[in-house]
Parts: structure tokens; sequence; C-alpha cells
């Protein structure tokens, strides 16, 4: 079976309940160079309901060939999270994704 290459690496990833991240992905890997553009977050649960009205906040950036996300917040423990991260580069369009645990 071929390896997903849009799940990041770092995929699953950790994130305590009481903490705040902001992820950053470098879109090299997808061809960046020139600034990507059109940059959309979404989290969603495991049953792919969409929750990045409660589970995100803030905005996302773009610097450069790097996309930060908006904050990823009240996470709950023992529940996954799935986090697209959709943008544009040379008039493609990519989405890679990653999963987040929540942990106490």
């Amino acid at each position: 079976m071929a390896e997903d290459v849009r799940e990041l690496s770092e995929s699953p990833i950790e994130q305590g309940v009481d903490e705040r991240i902001s992820y950053r992905l470098d879109t090299t890997t997808w061809g960046g160079g020139p600034t990507p553009t059109s940059v959309a977050v979404s989290i969603y649960d495991s049953n792919r309901t969409d929750l990045s009205s409660t589970k995100l906040s803030g905005a996302a950036s773009i610097a450069d060939e790097y996309v930060s996300t908006p904050l990823v917040v009240d996470l709950e423990d023992g529940k996954l999270y799935r986090l697209e991260i959709k943008f544009v580069v040379s008039g493609q369009t990519f989405e890679p994704y990653c999963y987040i645990y929540g942990k106490l």
C-alpha cells in the first residue's frame, strides 16, 4: 500500500488539553517556493464533524513559504482530531493534514 504523502510526517501529534498551539507548515514539500495563497484551516473530530468554530482561535497566517495555523484550543482528553491545511501554490490546490490527540 502506498504511503499517504498528504499526511504530515509529524502526525500523530499529542497536544495537552490546556495548551493553545499554532502549527507551522513548510509548503515547499508541495511545490511551494512562491508564497501560498487562499489558506483555509479546518479541524474535525473522528466523525468528520467540523469543530473549527470551537477548536480554532484566530486566523491562519502566511510568511514566505510557511503557513501558520490558527491556535488549536480546548481539546478533550482521549479524543482524536484531524487538522487540515488547504492552500494554493502556482494554481494548484493542496490539503495536507495531521492527526492530533488531546491529552491531559
